[in-house]
This record gives structure tokens, C-alpha cells and sequence, in this order.
């Protein structure tokens, strides 16, 4: 029963999310694939850096896309992956972003680039069958393949840029991209030990196969939610909260609404969406002590913002 109710909630996703895709939608072969066209945002010689945007295509060819409609599946899964690297000499913790059903990378470019300026290596790949322009109907279940593609984009990336630092990597999800960043964190099927700290955004724990969820000993954890989101609820992540070893922390958004603080949709929220999680990375990946006190001021400042904090 508690699976049908959480597939269930993400499915409403679908129907709440679809009408609404044009909101956020401000941004924007195989093995070392041709980068598309470049651009470079601010110059400076560190934080804020310049950010160079690239997309490479990394093309999976030991997993198979396997499309119950037909149209899309293939022997190999392909990612393409927008990437935000900091003008510098690096090394530069990397992270993984996941988006959200029916969601899209370029739906992330005001967020992915202020971390990218804050000293990040930012990935933010395509998921198969669950962007909004894969060409066919999205389909909610791939998202149990996903933390492999989250996985395979880390080993892409670190071959690619001599800038992205193996010791410091960091995984961060939206919605359904969340439920993918709990497995690479928390599960037995798929999780990756590589990761030091993880972002989730407005989402919640969906089933795996092959083992279970285990929350003890993870990496340090900022979880974000709002406490009238129609997808996920609230509780959602109290609970994780509670379940997880320090450090962690809980940002509570006191408003409605799914996709907006993260998105490039207008938000009340947007700044302390793009401060905490800026602070946490600089803390937990950056080795930033002070960033932690940034990150709870931040989350104090703000207007209907509130932080339960165990750092």
C-alpha cells in the first residue's frame, strides 16, 4: 500500500507539472562526443568565477533504455548533459543535479550556474525517458535506472575534465530526480560511495530492487521542502530528516507549490533556495567551515523560511 502511494503521488506530477512546463523553462553519441556551442558568464578570478556552459552527450552502451511504448528504447541509454565549469585552475568539487518528471537541464541554469560560480563542476544531465523532450511520453518507473545514469555521468565527467575533483563529489535531485539521488545515496541496489554530500529538493524515498534503504552512515545532508507541496509531503522529509546521521539539515519553504524555488520559475523562495544550498556545498565539499553559519543565517533571514540544523 505505502508503494502505490508514493508512485501515486508522483504520478499526479505528470498532470500537475505538464500544464505548467513552460514556467521554469528560462535556460537554455557516444564517448567523448563533440561539445555544443559555449558560453562564458562573469570573469572573475575566484568566487564568483566565470562559468563556461558546455552540453556533452554520454552515451552508456553496458545499459539498455527500455521504453514500454516502444519509440525510445535502445541498447544503450544516452545522456546529454549540460555542464558548468568554473573558469580556474581547479580542482573543483563536482556535482550531479537530477531533474524532476517531465522535467528538463534547462530548467536549471539559474541554480546549476550559481553553484558553478560558488566553485563547481555542475552536471546536469537528460534522463531517457523522463525529460519532457525525449520525443515520446515520459516514463515515471525508469526513474529505478536512473541513479546508474547519475553514477555513469560521474565517471564521464571525471574523465573529461581534469578540473573535476575525484575526492569531492556531491549528488542533488529535484522531485523525481530526488527519489534518484536517495538511491545513489541510501540504497543497496545502486548507492556510490564516492558521493560526500547530498541536496534534496522537494521529494521522497521511492522503491528499489535488490536490497533496502539504509540511512545510517550517509554523507551529510540538506533536504528543502515546502510545507504545502500538492506532489510530495511535507512530512516527507521530516522523516528523512530524522532517520539520517549528521550533519543534516532541514530548510522548511512555508508556501505551496512543487517546482518553483528550484526552477527557473519565479519564486519568493529563489534567493534562499540559492544561498542555503550554495553554503552547504561550500561547507561539505568546499571544506568551508564558516559556510555552515551562512547557510543557517540564510535560512533564518528569510521571510517563511525555517531550519532544523545538525551540523
Amino acid at each position: 500500500m505505502r508503494r502505490r502511494r508514493l508512485v501515486a503521488a508522483l504520478v499526479a506530477l505528470a498532470v500537475v507539472a505538464a500544464p505548467a512546463a513552460g514556467c521554469g523553462d528560462d535556460g537554455g553519441g557516444d564517448r567523448g562526443a563533440e561539445p555544443a556551442d559555449r558560453t562564458v558568464t562573469t570573469a572573475a578570478a575566484g568566487p564568483p568565477y566565470a562559468v563556461e556552459t558546455t552540453t556533452e552527450t554520454f552515451v552508456d552502451e553496458d545499459r539498455p533504455t527500455d521504453d514500454p511504448g516502444g519509440a525510445l528504447s535502445a541498447p544503450t541509454r544516452t545522456l546529454a548533459t549540460d555542464l558548468y565549469v568554473p573558469e580556474g585552475p581547479g580542482p573543483f568539487p563536482l556535482v550531479v543535479l537530477a531533474h524532476g518528471f517531465n522535467g528538463h537541464p534547462r530548467k536549471f541554469t539559474e541554480l546549476a550556474t550559481a553553484w558553478a560560480e560558488a566553485g563547481m563542476v555542475v552536471a546536469v544531465p537528460a534522463f531517457p525517458l523522463t525529460n519532457e523532450e525525449a520525443g515520446a511520453p515520459t516514463v515515471l518507473n525508469d526513474y529505478a535506472n536512473q541513479p546508474g545514469d547519475v553514477s555513469f555521468v560521474i565517471d564521464e565527467v571525471l574523465r573529461h575534465l581534469d578540473v573535476a575533483d575525484p575526492e569531492r563529489i556531491g549528488v542533488a535531485g529535484h522531485s523525481l530526480g530526488g527519489a534518484t539521488a536517495y538511491g545513489v545515496v541510501y540504497h543497496d541496489c545502486c548507492r556510490d560511495d564516492r558521493v560526500d554530500a547530498a541536496v534534496l529538493l522537494s521529494t521522497l524515498p521511492l522503491p528499489f530492487d535488490g536490497g533496502d534503504f539504509r540511512f545510517a552512515d550517509g554523507p551529510p545532508v540538506l533536504l528543502v521542502q515546502l510545507t504545502d507541496d500538492p506532489i510530495v509531503p511535507y512530512q516527507q522529509a521530516v522523516d528523512t530528516y530524522d532517520r539520517v546521521d549528521p550533519p543534516r539539515f532541514l530548510v522548511t519553504l512555508e508556501a505551496g507549490g512543487h517546482f518553483e524555488p528550484y526552477e527557473n520559475a519565479p519564486s519568493d523562495h529563489d534567493a534562499v533556495v540559492e544561498e542555503t544550498t550554495t553554503a552547504f556545498w561550500e561547507a561539505y565539499l568546499g571544506g568551508d567551515e564558516a559556510a555552515v553559519d551562512r547557510l543557517v543565517e540564510a535560512a533564518e533571514s528569510a521571510d517563511a523560511t525555517r531550519i532544523a540544523a545538525d551540523p
